[in-house]
């Protein structure tokens, strides 16, 4: 399937995806992967030829479903997943962690442990501290 070659492996989108249509399911993996896109976006990194008119029509009824949100900037609409996967969360956390705790999963959440066991006042001096680090900006 072409949705596994957009980046998206299987059994990392969100199971809604996974059940469904083959073609909405390879639109839904294209918006998941991408993060944020345009129809014509997604037109272009389909496996096969599909109309504009075609991928507006399946986004709406990806949108009815829940799947993906749609949003206006301007003049055109851009698409986004309605939930995450755990790709997506795994790259949010990477990112967090590389931009703010030197690549540290683990120094990452112990400081969001210590914030949420001992309160704000020590995890707060900490994150603050990584937050103002000039590296970090």
């Amino acid at each position: 399937m072409r949705y596994l070659r957009v980046g998206v492996q299987a059994g990392r989108l969100p199971p809604l995806v996974e059940r469904l249509a083959p073609r909405e399911r390879e639109i839904a993996a294209i918006v998941h992967h991408r993060i944020e896109c345009s129809a014509e976006e997604i037109r272009a990194a389909t496996a096969t030829p599909i109309s504009n008119s075609a991928v507006r029509t399946i986004l709406g009824r990806l949108a009815i479903k829940g799947v993906v949100r749609r949003r206006r900037i301007g003049r055109k609409f851009v698409y986004s997943p309605a939930t995450p996967s755990n790709g997506m969360l795994e790259a949010a956390f990477e990112r967090l962690a590389q931009d703010y705790f030197e690549g540290s999963l683990r120094d990452m959440a112990k400081t969001l442990l210590a914030f949420l066991d001992h309160g704000q006042a020590g995890a707060a001096g900490e994150i603050g501290r990584r937050l103002s680090d000039p590296r970090h900006g």
